[in-house]
Parts: structure tokens; C-alpha cells; sequence
């Protein structure tokens, strides 16, 4: 019998054959949507905060692209910063203390992160990241992870978040379409990548500049969201099934074993950003879904199951 090793408040033991591709419905409790606005369209991606009370995304509303705020029980969309300088917005990140929100924007300033503050609104370019038209971003403690481009190869970078010299963990081959990131606390990198059609999506983990194809012939969303759990055991992926229907996928970090979870968002035909709060006390995720103009509360429960 194969098993998921233990997860911090997330998955203890798996007492159930876990063959690749397997369901299983009960790896999260609560699955719920939050946004209670019509004129929220597109969420392309979404984090929950630290303290479980809110959830930051990207979306487009009534004043063009920007970045929103709902609540974690539910309600209206609060519109933090729309338009200028948004132009086409990939991605967001929360930095550890809740205080700044990292903002990917393929196309202003040549393509940076914009670096929102939480406290006043006000936006800047992070230093080290115009003209790199970056996607997918983390921040993991003092350091932000994002995906992006180095001159017209696809590329992986980190630097601090305060901005400044970016260090190169990979580029180029065997990289096509690279979409979200996240890392542990060791640095080891795990990026989506979406290929070059529906189902050669890849998952690459990226370990002391070795880079390593984890799981392959996906078809991953857009964009291609992934979150680690909180004691980066298990790597959560946001995918579609054969079918074209919403999906995460839940890779074994240390085995490679996969199985998935649909109930709810199975209902769905997009899947977009996924992220995991920073506090991992009471872990949630936030994911988006862009063609239901939706985003969702995502839980692990606090009692295991029957059957772990």
C-alpha cells in the first residue's frame, strides 16, 4: 500500500491505496466561494493573507485590471488598485508580514513586479525587475521567487524583497512556457510549466541549479497555479482533466506519487493561481477560477478524515 507522508495539519497518514490519478475528496474540508460581485471579471490569481481574513486577487473590474480584496467569509470585492500603471496583469504574491502585496505585469515598465503597499495604496517598480515580463511569483520569508524571461529565454530568478540584484536559478532549456512558482524554506523551486499545447504541462523542480521534471502531461491552467503545503510535503497544482474540468492536482514531493481532488471546483472549466497563506497554524489556500469569475476558499481539515 503506497502512501503521502505526513502533512503539518494537512494530510497524517493515507491509509488508502494512492495509485496516480486516484480521488480523494477528503484531503480538503472546506471548499467555498467568496466573491459576491458582478462586476468582478477574470481572476487570474489569489492569496490569502496570513491571518485567514482576507483574500487578495487580480481581476478585472468596472475601472480596468487590478487588485482586490474579499473577504474570507464571503462578501463584496473591495477594489484596492486598478489602472495606471496596470497593464497585463500574470500574478500577485503577499510578502510574510501582510504589509505589501508583489504584483506580476507582463507588459508595464517593459514587463515588472509592482510592489503595492496594503498600508497607503501606494505602488512602485521592485528594483531588479523592469523589462523582465515576469508571471508567477512567491514570496518565501526574505526573498520573492518569480518566473520571467532573460532576453527570450524563459527564466527563473530570485531576489530579495526589498528589490535589487536578481540571481538566475535556471534558464533556458528545458523550459518552454513557464507559468507560477513557489519554493521551501531550503530554497528548492518548484515551477509550472504549460508547454507547447493543452496537455504537455510540466512540473520542474529546481534544486541547487539541477532542474528536474517532476510530473509531465498535464494540462495545466492558466496560470498553471501551484502551492506547497505547509511542511512543503505535498505540491498542490492547478490543472484541468481530460474532460477540460477544474482539478488539483497533489503531488508526494519526496515519492512523486499523485493523486487529485475535484469535489466543487470540478464543477468548473478554468483553473487558474493557487496560494497558501504564510501562517501555517491555520492553513488556507486561495485559488482562482477566471472563466467562473470566482476565487475560493480552499481548507484542509482540522480532524482527520475517515480513511487517513
Amino acid at each position: 500500500m503506497k502512501r503521502f507522508k505526513a502533512l503539518s495539519l494537512f494530510i497524517l497518514i493515507l491509509a488508502s491505496i494512492a495509485t496516480a490519478q486516484e480521488v480523494n475528496n477528503d484531503i480538503f474540508s472546506e471548499v467555498e466561494p467568496l466573491i459576491q460581485s458582478e462586476s468582478i471579471k477574470s481572476p487570474l490569481d489569489a492569496t490569502p493573507d496570513s491571518t485567514g481574513e482576507n483574500v487578495y486577487f487580480i481581476a478585472t473590474g468596472e475601472n480596468g485590471p487590478g487588485v482586490f480584496q474579499v473577504a474570507m467569509q464571503g462578501g463584496s470585492a473591495i477594489e484596492i488598485k486598478t489602472g495606471t500603471p496596470f497593464e497585463k496583469l500574470e500574478g500577485l504574491a503577499i510578502s510574510s508580514d501582510d504589509k505589501w502585496l508583489f504584483v506580476a505585469d507582463s507588459q508595464a515598465q517593459g514587463g515588472a513586479i509592482f510592489k503595492l503597499s496594503l498600508m497607503d495604496k501606494s505602488v512602485s517598480v521592485l528594483t531588479g525587475t523592469a523589462g523582465t515580463a515576469p508571471k508567477g511569483l512567491e514570496d518565501v520569508g526574505e526573498h520573492l521567487y518569480f518566473t520571467s524571461l532573460d532576453g527570450n529565454q524563459p527564466a527563473v530568478f530570485r531576489l530579495s524583497v526589498n528589490g535589487g540584484e536578481r540571481i538566475t536559478l535556471a534558464k533556458g532549456q528545458p523550459f518552454a512556457n513557464l507559468s507560477s512558482i513557489t519554493a521551501n524554506e531550503m530554497g528548492v523551486v518548484y515551477v509550472s510549466d504549460r508547454g507547447s499545447g493543452d496537455s504537455n504541462g510540466v512540473i520542474y523542480r529546481i534544486d541547487d541549479g539541477a532542474v528536474t521534471a517532476i510530473a509531465q502531461n498535464l494540462r495545466l491552467g492558466n496560470p498553471a497555479g501551484i502551492a506547497l503545503t505547509a511542511d512543503a510535503s505535498v505540491l498542490a497544482v492547478s490543472s484541468l482533466s481530460e474532460d477540460g474540468h477544474a482539478q488539483v492536482v497533489l503531488i508526494d514531493t519526496a515519492s512523486l506519487e499523485t493523486m487529485l481532488f475535484n469535489h466543487v471546483i470540478g464543477e468548473n472549466v478554468s483553473a487558474g493561481g493557487l496560494h497558501r497563506s504564510h501562517n501555517s497554524d491555520d492553513v488556507v489556500f486561495a485559488w482562482a477560477d477566471y472563466a467562473g469569475d470566482q476565487v475560493y476558499k480552499v481548507k484542509p481539515p482540522k480532524v482527520q478524515p475517515t480513511g487517513f
